[in-house]
């Protein structure tokens, strides 16, 4: 089976670099920082209603106390970080930065666009471009897109402990890959845990190692959407030795669609669909339409929920000589 190349996928048409409005009004105060200034202490002392209009340029970032991250936000509300341009607005973390936006609690309509994240291998920490610990709680209203995001271990987690509060969030029209490392908590490209309302569409993912898109955990009536997000190359060096280790995974969660996703030479499983083995919560209501797998080397759609499943018009081309 030939190989697909980015050029030849129309869904890549909606990774360019696209402006998108941040959230603002009358009273949003803009703020220019360039990369002589200290971007953790300018964000640290922000205020509510202000954007920060970062100009091109390298921001070497390094970690901090209290989680070793570059940047803190918590205690903030209508705060937008927005990079001029992508390709040129460039956050490089050093290899002992743990996360590089840390999203700590009490937080509401927070927006980083238009950057590109980056960190510096060989890791010495696992790091998230975008993450926290469970701990953080009371989110609301989160905007991640038009991001650039590469060699890091994670690339956006979105994550709260399991009476956490973290919802209303919108993870669109990034890049993200490669990623680093095949053990658990390495290696995602975008990672899910008991958030809701999440919506995480018009991706383009390439080159992860452990799962690409991972919903890991969602209660009943958590509302999560994962639509339309291309996923290339997979597990591209085949290092990843748990085959089952799926590019696009459903686990341990309820009410979730999954739709119009597109996985191309994934070298593991492409989409899954699993129970949850340690608290028996429940995994219904996931609703699978319209995705394609081109070049499956193992299996298409791998479902062992033990609730109900909807699965409709996907379509699985399978490589020409799989193992």
């Amino acid at each position: 089976m030939p190989r697909h190349t980015a050029a030849s996928i129309p869904l890549l048409a909606l990774l360019c670099a696209i402006s998108v409005t941040p959230r603002a009004s009358a009273k949003t105060t803009y703020v220019k920082v360039t990369p002589a200034q200290d971007l953790a202490a300018v964000i640290k002392n922000a205020r509510a209603n202000t954007a920060f209009l970062l100009a091109p340029g390298t921001y070497r970032l390094k970690p901090q106390e209290p989680h070793l991250q570059a940047v803190l936000l918590e205690n903030k509300s209508n705060i937008s970080i927005i990079g001029r341009n992508r390709e040129k607005t460039r956050i490089e973390l050093s290899p002992g930065v743990k996360f590089g936006f840390y999203m700590g609690s009490n937080l509401s309509n927070i927006t980083i666009q238009g950057l590109t994240i980056t960190g510096t291998p060989p890791l010495k920490e696992n790091t998230h471009a975008i993450g926290n610990y469970s701990g953080s709680t009371k989110i609301k209203g989160l905007r991640f897109t038009n991001l650039k995001i590469e060699n890091v271990a994670v690339g956006i987690s979105i994550a709260a402990g399991e009476n956490g509060s973290y919802s209303d969030v919108s993870v669109d029209r990034n890049i993200i890959g490669p990623t680093i490392g095949t053990d658990a908590g390495w290696g995602y490209g975008i990672h899910i845990e008991n958030a809701t309302n999440v919506r995480v569409s018009g991706n383009f993912i390439r080159e992860c190692t452990r799962h690409s898109i991972y919903l890991a955990r969602a209660a009943k009536g958590s509302n999560v959407r994962i639509e339309n997000n291309l996923i290339l190359d997979h597990d591209p060096a085949s290092k990843q030795p748990r085959w089952y280790c799926a590019a696009l995974v459903c686990s341990r969660s309820s009410d979730v669609i999954i739709s119009g996703n597109l996985i191309v030479d994934p070298r593991t499983v492409a989409i899954s669909v699993e129970p949850d083995e340690f608290k028996a919560w429940p995994t219904k209501n996931i609703s699978l339409f319209s995705n394609r797998v081109l070049g499956a080397r193992r299996v298409g759609l791998w479902l062992t929920t033990d609730g109900s499943c909807e699965v409709l018009a996907n379509k699985v081309t399978l490589y020409a000589a799989p193992p």
